[in-house]
C-alpha cells in the first residue's frame, strides 16, 4: 500500500512539473498580438484608386507607443495617395522598398476604441508584388516587436478597367446611392431591383444574397448585388429600405410601432436599424423617427430627398432609365427654376439581339448648371401628355 501511494505521489509531482514547465514555455513564445490589413472585394486596377484599411484591437495598442508598418511595392505602380486614421498622428515615408508608415495612436492609452487608418493608393500599369509586415515599440521597453499581420489584400496582378465585370445601377437608384449603399424610399421587389441593377459582363452577372432568411417577394434592408471575378467578391451595393423597421420591405403603421418599441427601451435595439429608420438626426430609435414613419406610411410626409453639390458650368447625366416600351410612358424632367439648368435627353434603342415590340428605350439626360442656387428636380414616368404617372423621384442641386 505504501508502496503504491510512493508510485502515485511521484506521478502527481512529475504531472505538476510537467505543466508548470509547459506553462513557462507557453508563456515564453507567446503569439505576437494581431493587427490587420484589408483591401476587401478590391482589384489592382490601372489608372484608379484603391484602398488599404489598417485596423488594430484596443487590446493591443493600449499598450504601445507606436506601430510601424512596411509595404514593400513597387512605387512607380502603387503609389501612395492620402491617409485617414482614427486619431493621433501619422507620418508615411517612401523609401526603396516601398513605405514605411508610422501611426502613432496617443489616444489610446486609456481608450478600449478599435484603431482604424484607411491608405489610399494610385495604381498605375505595370508589374506589381506587395508585401507587408509590422512592428509594435511598447510603453514599458525600448524594443520593437513584430506583429502578426493578418493581411485580406489583392492578388498581385494589376487589371485594366475594362477586364473587371461592373456593376451598372440604373435610373433612380444612381440617385439613390451613396457609397456602396443604395437608401430607397420606397419598397421594390427583388426581381424588380435584379432588373435594375446588373453586370457590365454577361459572363459574370450580379448575384443576388439575402441578410434575412423569409419568403418576401420584396427586397430587405441588408440585401447585397454583387459581382465576382478571378474568385474574389468585386463590386458590391447593398439595400436600405427606409422606414422598415421590421424587416418585411413594406413601409406601415407597424414600422412605427416597432421604432417606438425600440425607443422606450421595449424591445432589444438591432444593430442596423439605425441605417433606415433614423430620420430625425437624433442617433438611435426615437419618438421623432416613429412620427414621421407614422406619417409616410399614412402618405401624409415623404422621405427627404437626398442631396448633391456641384459647380456652376459642370455638366451631369442622369442615364439608364427606361421609358413604358411603346412611347406612351416616358420620362419627363422639371425643375423648380426652369433656367437653373440646360437640359437635353436622348433616347437609345435596346440591343438588337434583344429588341422586341415594347421593348424599353433607354433614355439619358444631359444637365449644365447655369446658376448657383438650391434647386429640386423631379423626374416621373408620365402617360404621353397627361398627369398621369407611374413612377417619380425627385433630387436637391447645390450649385455652388
Amino acid at each position: 500500500m505504501k508502496k503504491l501511494i510512493s508510485i502515485l505521489m511521484s506521478t502527481v509531482i512529475i504531472m505538476t512539473t510537467f505543466i508548470i514547465l509547459s506553462a513557462g514555455n507557453t508563456a515564453g513564445a507567446a503569439l505576437p498580438p494581431e493587427i490587420y490589413l484589408t483591401a476587401p472585394n478590391q482589384h489592382y486596377i490601372a489608372g484608379e484608386e484603391i484602398t488599404f484599411e489598417m485596423k488594430i484591437p484596443a487590446d493591443v495598442i493600449k499598450d504601445v507607443v507606436y506601430v510601424q508598418l512596411f509595404i514593400d511595392c513597387n512605387t512607380d505602380v502603387l503609389k501612395f495617395r492620402t491617409a485617414e486614421q482614427s486619431k493621433g498622428e501619422l507620418a508615411v515615408t517612401e523609401t526603396e522598398k516601398g513605405y514605411t508608415i508610422d501611426f502613432y495612436p496617443w489616444y489610446m492609452a486609456t481608450n478600449t476604441e478599435t484603431f482604424r487608418a484607411t491608405l489610399t493608393f494610385r495604381v498605375s500599369e505595370g508589374d506589381i508584388d506587395v508585401n507587408a509586415y509590422a512592428l509594435l515599440q511598447y510603453r514599458d521597453s525600448e524594443t520593437t516587436r513584430e506583429a502578426m499581420l493578418v493581411e485580406d489584400l489583392p492578388d498581385n496582378t494589376v487589371f485594366s478597367a475594362d477586364e473587371l465585370p461592373r456593376l451598372i445601377v440604373q435610373g433612380e437608384l444612381a440617385i439613390y446611392r451613396k457609397g456602396d449603399t443604395i437608401y430607397l424610399p420606397y419598397s421594390i421587389t427583388k426581381s424588380e431591383l435584379r432588373s435594375k441593377i446588373r453586370s457590365t459582363h454577361k459572363e459574370y452577372p450580379a448575384d443576388y444574397k439575402v441578410l434575412y432568411k423569409t419568403d418576401t417577394e420584396y427586397a430587405l434592408t441588408g440585401d447585397e448585388l454583387s459581382v465576382s471575378f478571378d474568385g474574389r467578391q468585386g463590386e458590391t451595393v447593398r439595400i436600405c429600405i427606409l422606414g422598415d423597421a421590421d424587416h418585411n420591405g413594406i413601409v406601415n403603421a407597424a414600422d412605427a410601432r416597432k421604432t417606438l418599441r425600440y425607443a422606450a427601451k421595449l424591445e432589444n435595439f438591432p444593430e442596423d436599424f439605425s441605417e433606415g429608420c433614423d430620420l430625425d438626426n437624433v442617433a438611435g430609435a426615437s419618438a421623432g423617427d416613429a412620427r414621421k414613419i407614422l406619417r409616410i406610411a399614412a402618405k401624409t410626409d415623404t422621405f427627404d430627398p437626398p442631396e448633391f453639390t456641384i459647380k456652376q458650368g459642370e455638366e451631369f447625366t442622369i442615364s439608364k432609365l427606361f421609358n413604358g416600351g411603346s412611347g406612351s410612358y416616358n420620362w419627363h424632367c422639371t425643375v423648380s427654376d426652369g433656367k437653373a439648368f440646360e437640359i437635353s435627353d436622348t433616347f437609345t434603342p435596346p440591343d438588337s439581339d434583344v429588341f422586341a415590340p415594347g421593348t424599353p428605350y433607354e433614355q439619358t439626360f444631359f444637365f449644365k448648371a447655369l446658376k448657383k442656387g438650391t434647386y429640386r428636380v423631379d423626374f416621373r414616368l408620365q402617360f404621353l401628355s397627361t398627369d398621369t404617372y407611374d413612377e417619380v423621384f425627385s433630387f436637391i442641386i447645390n450649385v455652388e
